[in-house]
């Protein structure tokens, strides 16, 4: 585990907040989890004045949108990657199994 001294307010069942969890535990890093009530969304607009969820805390710094506390952890946290495969067989491969390529495809054989 690293000493990073990360909150992650969340809302149980939230698939946001389980993309950027999925990412902290391959990652092993430690987090202090915040749970919020659904129904009372007070201290995620405290602490990031919007309603929505995930948001991560370090430090001073609030990030509140998965996609860029995603690409947050991956710059900050470096080792090991989440999105990004390293060998090229194995990126071409991840980008196919999520569609984020325009056309073709890649399968292992």
């Amino acid at each position: 585990m690293t000493g990073a001294r990360l909150r992650l307010y969340r809302i149980p069942f939230s698939t946001n907040v389980e993309r950027i969890t999925l990412a902290l535990t391959h990652k092993d890093v430690e987090v202090e989890y915040v749970d919020v009530d659904p129904d009372d969304r007070g201290p995620v607009v405290e602490i990031s004045g919007q309603e929505l969820v995930p948001v991560l805390v370090d430090g001073d710094l609030v990030l509140s949108d998965s996609p860029a506390i995603l690409e947050y952890l991956e710059e900050r946290f470096p080792d090991p990657p989440c999105s990004r495969p390293t060998p090229p067989a194995a990126r071409s491969y991840a980008a196919s199994s999520t569609g984020s390529t325009r056309s073709g495809s890649a399968r292992r054989t």
